[in-house]
């Protein structure tokens, strides 16, 4: 929602009913594993 929809965290929270914070932690943990997965890929070439 943040990068397709260009929602900012507050938002989103608004949207999905859920505490700011939690969205911003969830986008994290996202982007870590995102960051996890394309290292791996770099390393498979």
């Amino acid at each position: 929602m943040r990068y397709y929809l260009q929602l900012s965290d507050k938002q989103i929270a608004t949207l999905l009913e859920k505490p700011r914070t939690t969205v911003n932690y969830q986008k994290n943990v996202a982007l870590k594993q995102l960051r996890t997965e394309m290292e791996k890929m770099n390393d498979e070439e």
